[in-house]
């Protein structure tokens, strides 16, 4: 029982970062904070090189190859670490007025991605597959995830061409 809920919850890990290198960006693509607000142009490029970045630094993690709990709580807390560096990169950037609201959105339910990648990771470290289980489904149906996802689209809706953040 504990081989199948370890599996279960590395496929799940595995497609929530799916989800946040598709969906949430990451990496740096040059400074966006501490200068004025960006153009729409400026945010767009930011925002396009964050989620190149983020497919990049985010593809490598294959929770698939976990062998066991304790590989999946390294994997998990390297995922942790970088999603909360894309939040962080995200949330420095100064978009225009109109998509400031969404950006705060995505770089917050990122940040809580990462909160929930921290809890996986715990539970993998204490060997508790029925916590891990339990976690892991609840990534996709995540509030994080979902926040993240409407902001982006938000973004796209408004005409931002937001790269890799927004498919």
């Amino acid at each position: 029982m504990q081989g199948r809920r370890t599996k279960i919850a590395v496929l799940a890990a595995g497609a929530v970062l799916a989800l946040g290198a598709a969906g949430c960006g990451g990496g740096g693509g040059g400074g966006g904070g501490g200068g004025g607000q960006l153009s729409k142009s400026d945010y767009e490029k930011q925002l396009q090189a964050i989620g190149n970045d983020a497919k990049k630094s985010l593809s490598g993690l294959n929770f698939g190859s976990g062998k066991n709990l304790k590989e999946v709580a390294t994997k998990a807390n390297a995922a942790k670490d970088k999603v909360n560096k894309i939040a962080d990169q995200i949330g420095a950037l100064n978009p225009p007025s109109d998509a400031k609201a969404d950006n705060a959105k995505m770089a917050g339910g990122l940040h809580a991605l990462a909160d929930q990648l921290g809890k996986l990771a715990a539970a993998a470290d204490k060997g508790d597959a029925a916590a891990l289980g339990k976690i892991a489904n609840g990534f996709a149906g995540s509030q994080a995830v979902k926040d993240a996802d409407a902001a982006a689209k938000d973004l796209k809706k408004k005409g931002y061409a937001v790269g890799t953040l927004g498919q």
